[in-house]
């Protein structure tokens, strides 16, 4: 009988061997399905999909604030065009002028844009006019006033300043390019409208190339005006 189950061994112990294997996978694979079933247990970290919100239509902010008027806007008047401008300026009456001297503008007003200046070859502003007239020619005041300034200007000449009021609006006129002042004109004189003050010369350095003329500058204010709007 041992001898039968050592030959059995010997020649089918690989069936045996087999048999054994089989019994413990399924061993093990019980074990593996009870041990998963024991981890229910356990804590579980989720993650869920927010659900999204519909969207609703958001009404437009309201304005809580009582509405406001728009103030009227007062008429800003250009200096270029030779009107008032700014709100430092009285502009209770009306300016008016006498062309200082007899001649053709040479150099229009430009304080607000830029001109070529020959005689210094690049661009810049005019705050006056330059009125073409031969050298001794009359210069005359253009307004009645006082004058406040009698000074030698590096750039243009020999400068008389006269200060004016006038319907309620205080200005100046401004006469460069002078050879001499008339007899009597000094400061703190006052003068008619009309009245000699000086002379034309050849003495306005940055505007040599022109000839002979006279700058001449309005201001009110500190504001340069077109002249050539109040004349006559």
């Amino acid at each position: 009988m041992k001898d039968k189950i050592v030959d059995f061994i010997k020649n089918k112990g690989y069936i045996f061997i087999a048999l054994i294997c089989i019994v413990a996978l399924v061993v093990a694979g019980v074990s593996v399905i009870r041990s998963g079933n024991n981890t229910n247990n356990d804590p579980v970290i989720s993650y869920s999909t927010p659900v999204s919100k519909p969207i609703l239509p958001t009404d437009s902010p309201k304005n809580t604030l009582a509405p406001q008027s728009t103030p009227a806007s007062k008429p800003v008047e250009d200096s270029q065009n030779g009107n008032s401008a700014g709100n430092s300026q009285n502009t209770t009456g009306e300016i008016v002028l006498t062309k200082p001297v007899d001649g053709e503008i040479q150099a229009e007003f430009a304080a607000k844009k830029l001109v070529y200046n020959t005689t210094l070859q690049e661009w810049r502003t005019h705050s006056g006019v330059d009125i073409e007239a031969a050298v001794g020619s009359t210069v005359k005041a253009a307004a009645k006033g006082t004058i406040s300034a009698i000074k030698s200007d590096p750039r243009y000449g020999l400068t008389v300043v006269i200060d004016h009021t006038l319907n309620g609006r205080n200005f100046s006129t401004v006469y460069c390019g002078l050879s001499k002042t008339a007899e009597g004109i000094v400061v703190g004189s006052e003068v008619n409208s009309g009245a000699a003050i000086g002379v034309i010369g050849e003495d306005i350095f940055c505007e040599k190339a022109q000839g002979a003329h006279l700058h001449f500058e309005l201001t009110e204010g500190s504001v340069p005006l077109n002249p050539t709007q109040y004349w006559k």
